[in-house]
């Protein structure tokens, strides 16, 4: 194959050892750096490197850039003369703050009325089997396990829904990478599973606070009534 810089009209032969398709847009052609080297020497003294970096949380600037620098010294390249930064990511720190405390509130609003109807629906469903609960009482039942029932059955269903939540968030997670660029400088992200055990917990504290006002009522029922 034959190789040109743009706008330059030489042409430099080199001989192509191999050529490898790995998934991305264009393959890999692997020459003879010894051709280049010997027919190209501007090539192995660049005038500028551009690095990307994306540093773990905690990693400033400074940091970043003292790293790059005892990285060239170690293969005798230079130093950085110049740093300029791409992306202004801390100038949206304060838009990002707000934006998480209005999804919180958010959050505890959804919770709350979620509770609010899990109470109307614990207290229609009270209605409703109010006499298999009587005649349980009857015969013998105590208010508490009366209570555990009640509180039970809603706690359980809520535990059933954040294991459903869970395992549909993991899935998506895991589809990322699937869905990212090959050559993208970005690392999958990591499943959160602090955020998933507050979300479960979250999940059953709601249940059982939208419990107990039905769990109350049940074990106020007199167990007379059942006579009616």
């Amino acid at each position: 194959m034959a190789l040109a810089r743009t706008g330059n009209p030489q042409q430099v032969p080199a001989r192509v050892n191999g050529v490898i398709a790995d998934g991305t847009d264009t393959p890999t052609i692997y020459v003879n750096a010894t051709t280049l080297q010997r027919y190209w020497p501007q090539a192995w003294e660049p005038d500028g490197l551009t690095i990307l970096v994306h540093p773990n949380e905690g990693v400033d600037d400074q940091h970043a850039k003292t790293v790059l620098d005892d990285l060239l010294s170690d293969v005798e390249t230079g130093s950085i003369s110049s740093w300029n930064r791409s992306d202004n990511a801390d100038d949206y720190e304060q838009v990002i703050g707000f934006l998480q405390l209005g999804v919180t509130v958010t959050a505890i609003l959804l919770l709350s009325v979620s509770a609010i109807g899990m109470i109307n629906i614990g207290l229609a469903g009270i209605e409703q089997c109010s006499h298999e609960l009587l005649i349980r009482r009857a015969l013998g039942a105590t208010r508490a396990s009366i209570a555990i029932q009640v509180i039970g059955s809603s706690v359980l269903l809520g535990l059933i829904i954040a294991f459903a939540a869970v395992l549909i968030s993991a899935v998506l997670v895991w589809a990322i990478p699937w869905m990212m660029p090959a050559d993208s400088p970005l690392e999958p992200p990591a499943y959160p599973y602090t955020a998933a055990m507050i979300a479960a917990c979250a999940s059953i504290v709601t249940s059982l606070v939208g419990s107990l006002a039905p769990a109350i009522k049940a074990i106020r029922l007199q167990p007379a009534l059942a006579l009616r």
